[in-house]
C-alpha cells in the first residue's frame, strides 16, 4: 500500500501530473485555498504539524503554509477565514464543473 501511494505522489507520476492540470484549472487564490483547508489536520488530533491549526489560526499563519505548498508567490493573502472558505468553495465548484463536462486541459 506505501508503495502505491509513494508511486501515485511521487512529482513524475501521472497521477501527480493530473492533478497538476487539474489544479492550472484554477485561479491560483482558489486553489491555495483549497490546498490549505485539505492540508488542515483538526488540533485535537494527536502528533505535532504546521498543519495542526484552527481555521483562524490558518489564516494568521498563512504565509507559512503557503509557503510550505510553494504557492507563496502571488497568491492574494486571505484578510478572513470566511475569505479563506469562500475561495475554497468555489476552487471545489470550478473542479467538479471541469470534471463534470470534461474540459481539462482546454481551460
Amino acid at each position: 500500500m506505501k508503495y502505491l501511494a509513494a508511486l501515485r505522489y511521487h512529482p513524475q507520476s501521472e497521477w501527480h501530473k493530473a492533478c497538476g492540470v487539474l489544479l492550472d484549472q484554477l485561479p491560483k487564490r482558489q486553489a491555495a485555498a483549497m490546498l490549505m483547508q485539505a492540508d488542515r489536520i483538526r488540533p485535537d488530533k494527536m502528533g505535532h504539524s504546521i498543519w495542526m491549526v484552527t481555521a483562524r489560526q490558518m489564516v494568521e499563519r498563512q504565509e507559512v503554509l503557503l509557503r510550505a505548498l510553494g504557492l507563496n508567490e502571488g497568491v492574494r493573502h486571505f484578510e478572513s477565514v470566511e475569505a479563506l472558505q469562500v475561495a475554497g468553495k468555489r476552487a471545489r465548484k470550478r473542479l467538479w464543473q471541469v470534471l463534470a463536462v470534461g474540459e481539462v486541459g482546454q481551460a
